[in-house]
């Protein structure tokens, strides 16, 4: 907006003065002018944040005092990007990007000149800059406001409701019939109906759930349908079906609540109960660091979704006054609470220093520790004496060290130290970090939204610092369901269109489930507050997940299918699939094992267990914001991971990968076009044994081709005989694609291929950069060498005498900002490729699991490209969960993502397609209200830019060049079964 003095005031000020100075002998009223001397102050340049509005001071004057109000204007080549209140003079600056200067000169400082006149036409004027700084956008920039996503219409298509189906409602009664106009209450209700002999034999039945919350648990009784009809219970099409394992407080408590210390109340109720929601969000159990779930922030150092709200422990913990020697094989039971450093988390980790609910200091004996102190082994148990414990740590006193000398070993903790006990875990203590929080303890309540639970003389009580501050209101409620559906022995059954909130589902054994369009939010959940945690004997906890086991006997095809759900918000271990041949397929995994506690070996947040050789397939889903040190892990057969999104993970545990997997599991495994990024961890991770003479132990025949793996630890790959194409790997730790030479002799890539790959770095050891032009990188039919090490697109160069690193893999990428991981054109990944021969020939597999066939991609140009996409191919590969509408765009959105900038007028634009998406449909405009009333698939509009087949094309590319400064929106609509679905808008500028 223009802030320029209004024209109706210089000119009556100019008429005023002509006027005085005339000889007409009509009475002139208005004020005489002086000559006044006067200044502008109060007003001083200035330094503002970026992406933070200005609003200056009130300006005042200096020296002789102006005559009347003051008329304020500003002027200069920056003048219109400012608001001037012309009565004040106060002017104000938009929020600015400092990556986007839209200042003349585009230096960020902002110029303007301001000036005052009076109405004696005095006047003053004084230049003023206005600097944005940069700041870390990460943390500081304000993330853009939801976007609400256009309504999907849904219409229940009539021939399709099963005319014999079994009805359940809200307003049922479980004596009625069943029929659409009698329903039962309860979902078991329906299914009892169904039990012949015990057991549910009702082949093609369908159930349908109306609308509305059900708390209740289907359990023991086994539902068959048969192999052309399916048993299904669904909700009801187009209507909302939440089955909870919470309950409402006031419908089992004993009396009301009552004031039990400041703002924490307490009830009696009338069973046990293991977690807590307040407007159906989940509240954080007492712990020690406190800790929240908001995403983590400048603002925020205390989100459960990162490190810093597990306490440090000493490497060597609890060794003051103790020799190391006596503690056996080291399971320790002693953390001894690391507080060394500067930064300011110190205090915030200083046991010693925590107070209690009263202001006391806090004891922690009686509390569970949650703690990782071996890799992947993450233990729960009761802090406690040793006098209590096994036999194995009454061999010494641990007390009598210099610097902690307690007087009485039948204590856990003394409140004021750094030093407690705790019941033995299972493993040793590695000499790698050692973290762990505190809960489950009515001490530890110290902030709002904090609870627990405890069992009193008998009776059950819940406590609770209410969110809002003062009495608990009515809504709030409690888990005392572990799962909506606890089945076994049963098969060929559907459940489907659900709402699980802090419910779970379970089948074990079964055969032939299909699980599909649900959402279980909560679901996955531990019991530590009930004192059920980690076992002595196994090691693992008494956690609630998804869990699907295929029979016994029957795992060499279990028909198990875990398809498009959302798995949201627990901390624990998520899913575990039992069976070959099952398939987990576009599902969403988000915030999840945050505590990473006690999960079932081998610890991962997703496991396929059992395949007994056979393919299992896990493709197309995004898994992002994971606890656990490992995403996804298989045991016991060929797993297949295709098009998947592996994000942010590890931030609890140590080592890891987002997909790991041992040496087993490495035959006739096909790892490929796959995202893994912006993780702690390995991207993708081969293990092999350090046994140096065992031949027929250690990972073979594997393929890992056509991912991409940044910010993270790169791909790291042991063994021999595995085949690694196309990979594009930058910028993570040490170096980004390890063809790792091991101890083992008979495993050190001799045999292994890696051909066609783009890195910063390539090396055949763990953290130091290697020459690995020794390595077997396959040959020719002509048995000519296929591939020098300086093929492979290797961003370090050794040339003999040193090593340069000055080549970076990102200067050869179209936009890695903007996740366009094509090559540049004329670059050096660029027809810098060739064609693999036999890329499926390993020299001695024996396995019994089929080779995955790998196909080269289709050369667009003179050869192919080096990494993981062809610059030319119409398709542009975008891997993750697929929602109903076309999501992921490229370039970014910049109404809904904080990190988009300024494109390119030669910006392609990309998207992922929709779930069951058959075709798209793309539409460009320069203004938001033209598209928004664009009518979804209007294939005549003058906005639409073309059609494209799922799977074949996803990438437009504009006829002319888009205008420098200009905003465009865009959209992209999807054919989903005969249905159009409008897409979101999306927006961009051009440079």
């Amino acid at each position: 907006m223009n802030a320029k003095l209004p024209l109706t005031a210089l000119t009556l000020s100019g008429l005023l003065i002509s006027c005085g100075g005339g000889g007409g002998t009509s009475e002139d009223n208005s004020p005489q002018s002086t000559n006044v001397e006067f200044s502008i102050a109060g007003i001083t340049d200035v330094n503002v944040a970026e992406n933070t509005e200005f609003s200056s001071a009130v300006p005042t004057t200096s020296g002789d005092s102006p005559q009347g109000d003051l008329i304020w204007s500003i002027s200069g080549n920056d003048a219109p990007l400012f608001e001037l209140n012309t009565e004040n003079g106060v002017f104000t600056l938009s929020a600015k990007d400092y990556e986007r200067p839209s200042d003349s000169n585009a230096d960020n400082t902002y110029q303007i000149q301001l000036t005052a006149v009076d109405v004696g036409n005095n006047s003053a004027s004084k230049a003023v800059n206005v600097t944005v700084f940069d700041v870390d956008e990460n943390d500081a920039k304000p993330e853009p406001e939801p976007q609400p996503e256009p309504e999907i219409a849904c219409t229940v298509n009539s021939s399709s409701i099963a005319s014999d189906a079994l009805y359940v409602a809200m307003n049922g009664d479980d004596s009625n019939s069943g029929t659409e106009t009698q329903p039962f209450a309860s979902i078991s209700a329906a299914l009892n109906s169904l039990a012949a002999n015990g057991v549910v034999n009702a082949a093609g039945k369908t159930i349908y759930v109306r609308q509305g919350e059900y708390h209740s648990e289907v359990e023991n009784i086994a539902l068959n349908g048969s192999p052309e009809n399916y048993l299904s219970i669904e909700a009801y099409p187009c209507e909302q079906v939440t089955l909870t394992g919470a309950v409402s407080v006031n419908e089992i408590k004993i009396d009301d609540w009552k004031q039990f210390h400041g703002d924490i109340y307490k009830v009696e109720v009338d069973r046990p109960i293991w977690k807590l929601l307040v407007d159906d969000e989940m509240q954080m159990l007492a712990r020690w660091p406190n800790a929240n779930f908001s995403m983590p922030s400048s603002s925020n150092s205390q989100s459960v979704y990162s490190a810093a709200v597990w306490a440090e422990g000493e490497q060597d913990s609890g060794s003051k006054g103790t020799s190391v020697s006596n503690r056996g094989s080291k399971k320790d039971g002693i953390i001894t609470n690391d507080v060394s450093g500067s930064d300011e988390l110190v205090t915030y980790h200083n046991l010693a220093t925590a107070k209690d609910y009263k202001g006391d200091l806090l004891d922690v004996s009686g509390a569970i520790i949650v703690a990782n102190t071996a890799s992947f082994y993450t233990y729960s148990r009761m802090v406690k004496a040793y006098n209590d414990m096994d036999p194995i740590f009454t061999t010494y006193n641990p007390y009598t060290g210099a610097l902690y000398n307690y007087q009485n070993k039948d204590v856990a903790h003394v409140p004021g130290t750094n030093v407690f006990t705790h019941e033995p875990s299972l493993k040793a203590y590695k000499s790698k970090k050692l973290s762990f929080f505190l809960e489950a303890k009515v001490e530890l309540i110290d902030q709002p939204g904090e609870w627990h639970y405890q069992k009193e003389n008998g009776k059950h009580f819940v406590y609770l610092w209410h969110p809002n501050g003062g009495a608990p209101e009515n809504n709030v409620k409690v888990r005392d369901i572990s799962y909506s559906f606890n089945l076994e022995n049963s098969n060929f059954i559907k459940i489907s269109g659900f709402d699980f909130l802090a419910s779970s589902l379970r089948c074990n054994p079964c055969n032939n489930i299909t699980i599909e369009n649900n959402s279980f939010k909560y679901s996955a959940a531990d019991r530590r507050v009930l004192k059920i945690y980690g076992n002595n004997d196994t090691g693992y906890g008494r956690n609630q997940y998804i869990e699907l086991y295929s029979a016994t006997g029957k795992r060499n095809d279990s028909g198990i299918i875990f398809r498009n759900n959302k798995i949201t918000d627990s901390g624990v271990q998520s899913l575990i699939v039992s069976g070959g041949q099952a398939i987990v397929s576009n599902n969403l995994f988000e915030r999840l094992d945050w505590s990473s506690a006690d999960t079932l070996a081998p610890h991962a947040t997703v496991m396929t267990l059992d395949m007994t050789n056979q393919k299992v397939e896990f493709s197309y889903n995004t898994m992002d914001t994971i606890g656990n040190s490992s995403m996804f892990v298989p045991e016991g057969g060929s797993l297949h991971a295709t098009y998947n999104d592996m994000g942010t993970g590890g931030f609890a545990q140590n080592d890891g990968a987002s997909f790991q997997l041992r040496k087993a599991q490495q035959a006739a495994v096909n790892m490929s076009y796959n995202w893994a990024h912006d993780s702690e961890k390995y991207g993708i991770r081969f293990d092999a044994p350090f046994d140096t003479t065992n031949e027929s132990w250690g990972g073979q025949w594997g393929m890992i081709h056509h991912n991409v793996v940044w910010n993270a630890k790169g791909i790291m790959v042991k063994g021999d005989d595995h085949r690694v194409y196309h990979n594009t790997t930058w910028n993570n730790d040490d170096v980004d694609l390890r063809m790792l030479i091991d101890p083992n002799i008979y495993y050190r890539h001799e045999r292994s291929i890696a051909a066609n790959n783009a890195s910063d770095s390539i090396s055949s050891k763990r953290n130091e950069i290697t020459d690995i032009s020794s390595l077997y990188l396959g040959q020719k039919s002509d048995t000519s060498p296929l591939k020098t090490h300086r093929e492979n697109f290797n961003g370090v160069v050794i040339d003999g005498v040193g090593i340069d690193l000055s080549e970076r893999l990102e200067a050869q990428l179209i936009d890695i900002h903007n996740r366009d991981f094509r090559p540049k054109r004329g670059g050096e990944l660029h027809d810098a490729g060739e064609v693999i021969d036999s890329p499926n020939s390993f020299s001695n597999y024996s396995g019994s699991a089929p080779i995955p066939q790998y196909t080269e991609t289709t050369v667009h140009g003179e050869a192919l490209d080096l990494g993981a996409y062809e610059l030319d191919s119409p398709y542009y590969w975008i891997p993750g969960f697929r929602g109903p509408r076309a999501s992921f765009p490229i370039p970014r959105d910049e109404i809904s993502d904080a990190q988009a900038l300024d494109v390119l007028p030669t910006v392609t634009l990309m998207w992922r397609e929709a779930y069951q998406g058959a075709e798209h449909y793309v539409y460009l405009a320069t203004q938001l209200s033209t598209l928004e009333n664009t009518a979804a698939g209007d294939i005549d509009s003058s906005l639409f830019k073309g059609s494209f087949m799922a799977s074949e094309a996803n990438i437009y590319q504009s006829e002319s060049t888009l205008i420098s400064g200009n905003s465009y929106y865009w959209r992209v609509d999807a054919k989903v079964n005969d249905r159009l679905i409008k897409g979101t808008v999306w927006k961009f500028t051009v440079k």
